[in-house]
């Protein structure tokens, strides 16, 4: 089968992986390269380009019958203008950082047809059904290559890391010191692919932070490798656990100081640590292999038939759609806040998000995978019981609670989720604290509200953060203007018709 990959990949970190013998790369990193006249690298620009000089001059021996696009959140590889005559698949990697990591996924998939959309992670399938995009499946690390196990004369490490220590991971950064400072030596640093593989192979444990509740690809790289793994908890909408399990082939951790513990443990139980590691080892090379992936991958093209949780039938948010252009604004405007709540997730332990009575519970529902968010609803308790809550059980939510309305005014919240209409009620009470107001029917365009904000002492917003406000001082003899109210998105988040209950 002719196929042609298009990926933002430096091949120096993610090397190039064969799925067929008929197979070319291009990209941005790439240089072209022919062997017997075929193409195996084609060169192509960066971020959104036409396709067709690309395939132009391909031999029509050559001319693809599978086209794969592999992007991410950096916008580095958006082909345009693909050609209908053969399957097209979105492999949707990293959209947990960067800018506008989400909207630049759901856009490009919107605008360039395809006949398939799968998603690394797991947790954000549900934004790319919602918007009515069609054959979503979840297929973490397929084009990831993950090299044979590399092979170590013995196990000389007793923990190590491998991965990026830089401002973007300051939680990473936390847990590492601690750990070094309870008197462990840690091994390893931001290494090659190689390096990498090989640490993992001589470590006994290795330490995983993922950077904001991902199921990243160093899972499968230290489990391949035989080593212990410690992870940090992940949101079961992630899809860690419908392969790893904390004490059974993985050790999982939700505190600095639970990992501690867990490390002392099987420090002082070698065999129970090695037998928890060749279980996690057994799982990944059932499942995670590139013979396992690309079988999977192919079965899911072909017929539809494949690991049942790479189909996504057990998300219970891939069954929302937004059924009017009316919702279609509301969901772009609900993936705006998740990437704002993200973000701030991404640095912090444990961020405590307070949405209040107004705005949509289904903002609630797309937060619930960052699994250290403590979120709160502003309800009544005959509201919350009648209305909410059977809607969140229904959509698999398990860490919401209940806010009294009257409770608001002495807890300490580090986001608040609201509508404009409910600013002068609001703003009163969180005087003198560090709250920052993210608006839900937030418009670019509307200077009073703006002005409202800064006059308050809040920061004007920037682009990348849409609706979000930062305090920067506090007026004591401020007021709260309610002139050209505007128009509040609607959102009524009904679940389609079809939908299973």
């Amino acid at each position: 089968m002719n196929t042609l990959i298009f990926t933002h990949a430096e091949p120096k970190y993610l090397p190039p992986v064969i799925l067929s013998p008929d197979e070319t790369i291009c990209g941005p990193w790439y240089t072209n390269l022919k062997i017997d006249g075929r193409y195996r690298y084609r060169h192509t620009l960066g971020g959104i380009f036409d396709a067709s000089d690309t395939l132009a001059d391909i031999r029509p021996q050559d001319k693809p019958d599978l086209i794969l696009v592999h992007a991410d959140s950096t916008g580095g590889c958006f082909p345009r203008n693909l050609p209908n005559h053969c399957t097209k698949v979105l492999l949707v990697g990293d959209t947990h950082h960067l800018s506008f990591p989400i909207q630049k996924l759901v856009n490009y998939a919107s605008i360039e047809p395809f006949d398939a959309i799968g998603v690394w992670n797991r947790q954000h399938a549900h934004f790319f059904t919602e918007l009515g995009l069609s054959n979503v499946f979840w297929m973490p690390g397929l084009l990831f290559s993950i090299p044979e196990t590399a092979t170590a004369p013995a196990r000389t490490e007793d923990i190590s890391f491998f991965g990026q220590l830089n401002d973007k991971h300051t939680r990473r950064l936390r847990i590492l010191k601690a750990v070094m400072g309870a008197g462990y030596q840690v091994a390893g640093g931001f290494l090659s692919r190689r390096e990498s593989l090989e640490l993992a192979a001589k470590s006994t444990a290795a330490l995983n932070v993922s950077l904001n509740g991902d199921l990243n690809l160093r899972i499968f790289e230290v489990t391949q490798n035989g080593a212990l793994l410690y992870t940090d908890q992940l949101s079961h909408f992630s899809g860690l656990h419908h392969f790893y399990n904390d004490g059974e082939n993985i050790a999982i951790y939700n505190s600095i100081e639970e990992l501690l513990s867990k490390i002392k443990y099987y420090s002082n139980h070698p065999a129970e640590g090695s037998r928890i590691a060749g279980a996690g080892q057994k799982v990944t090379e059932q499942h995670f292999s590139l013979q396992a992936r690309s079988s999977y991958f192919l079965n899911l093209l072909n017929n539809g038939n494949c690991y049942e949780a790479f189909q996504l039938r057990d998300e219970p948010r891939c069954r929302i759609r937004s059924s009017s252009p009316e919702n279609k604004a509301a969901t772009l405007r609900r993936i705006q806040i998740y990437e704002i709540i993200q973000d701030i997730h991404r640095t912090n332990d444990a961020p405590k998000v307070v949405l209040t009575s107004s705005v949509s519970p289904f903002i609630a529902i797309d937060l619930a995978d960052l699994v250290r968010l403590k979120q709160q609803i502003v309800a009544g308790p005959q509201n919350y019981e009648n209305h909410i809550q059977p809607l969140i059980s229904q959509m698999g939510v398990r860490y919401l609670t209940r806010m009294d309305p009257h409770a608001f005014d002495s807890c300490q919240v580090d986001v608040c989720i609201t509508k404009r209409e409910e600013l002068p009620t609001l703003l009163p009470k969180i005087r003198g604290s560090k709250t920052k107001v993210c608006i839900w029917d937030f418009d670019t365009e509307d200077r009073s509200l703006i002005q409202t904000m800064k006059s308050n002492g809040f920061n004007e917003p920037n682009e990348s953060t849409p609706g979000l406000f930062n305090p920067v001082s506090i007026d004591t003899n401020f007021e709260i203007s309610q002139e050209n109210e505007g128009s509040p998105i609607n959102h009524t988040g009904a679940l389609s018709e079809t939908a299973a209950s």
